[in-house]
């Protein structure tokens, strides 16, 4: 993997946009940044999450990406979703805004609305920490980073009561934000409960979304991360998370990443869930 990465800074340095040769994006087209290189051409950029996406998402879903970053992750979700679908990249950095703009682009995306804002537990303008990678950043003041941004900060109910359509699915990863995140959407998922795939931060928001998500009663699935592996020896992609108040370093608690799915809609993702409970 290093060595496609080295590849692909040297030789084809940052900015060109070309085709992505395999993988469930195979067609599209990419961006290359210095961060990602060659990666998202050969459709190993996090598998694990896109084989997720493709059993979860579904034609005609609205699907909202949170930390949309360059927006990979949102091409993803536009092919799956299809022309009846919608797909909302909330993304703060204006870097990462651009890119996305040249993806949406280049790849015709009608059903992408690209919003420029970051989400959070109340609507306001905060300080924005950007990552030591600089392709990333957090509202979280205790995430390790470079600079400062101040940016706009709306939550979720807001953003539905501004007539966005209500989403189907999730996808949560904002490096140490995602409990602030979950608290701003409760009305959302009052409403509609989407389904989420969470990249969790820290122990702290660990307990702070599972909090979230039992109060609200989704059924809650740990992905098979690096973590995972080690404590659990876990094979299968998703296993039911069996302690919901502990998290790192119980094996059985939560952290990493999950995936969850509330209990009166299970029946919509059966199949899909099905297919990533297996080795």
């Amino acid at each position: 993997m290093s060595l496609i990465k080295n590849i692909g800074k040297k030789l084809l340095g940052k900015g060109i946009v070309l085709t992505i040769w395999r993988g469930p994006l195979k067609g599209m087209r990419y961006r290359l940044n210095q961060y990602s290189a060659l990666t998202p051409l050969w459709g190993v950029w996090e598998p694990y999450a896109q084989r997720i996406f493709s059993n979860l998402v579904q034609a005609g879903d609205c699907v909202y990406d949170l930390g949309a970053n360059t927006g990979i992750h949102s091409m993803h979700f536009c092919r799956l979703s299809g022309s009846n679908g919608a797909v909302y990249a909330f993304e703060p950095i204006d870097y990462n805004l651009a890119e996305i703009e040249i993806v949406k682009a280049a790849n015709g995306l009608s059903t992408l609305e690209i919003m420029p804002v970051a989400v959070g537990a109340e609507n306001t303008t905060a300080s924005f920490t950007i990552a030591n990678h600089y392709k990333g950043g957090s509202l979280n003041p205790n995430t390790l980073g470079g600079r400062i941004l101040e940016v706009p900060v709306t939550t979720l109910d807001t953003v539905v009561a501004g007539g966005a359509r209500l989403p189907d699915f999730i996808k949560i990863d904002i490096e140490g934000g995602e409990g602030m995140a979950m608290e701003g959407m409760r009305g959302v998922i009052a409403q509609s409960h989407p389904s989420f795939y969470i990249e969790l931060h820290s122990p702290e928001q660990d307990l702070h979304v599972a909090r979230v998500l039992q109060e609200c009663g989704y059924e809650t699935y740990r992905v098979r991360t690096d973590d995972a592996i080690r404590l659990k020896q876990q094979k299968c992609l998703l296993e039911r998370i069996a302690k919901m108040d502990k998290s790192f370093p119980d094996p059985d608690g939560v952290y990493g990443a999950l995936v969850a799915v509330h209990a009166a809609r299970r029946a919509r993702w059966q199949e899909g869930l099905a297919k990533l409970m297996v080795e």
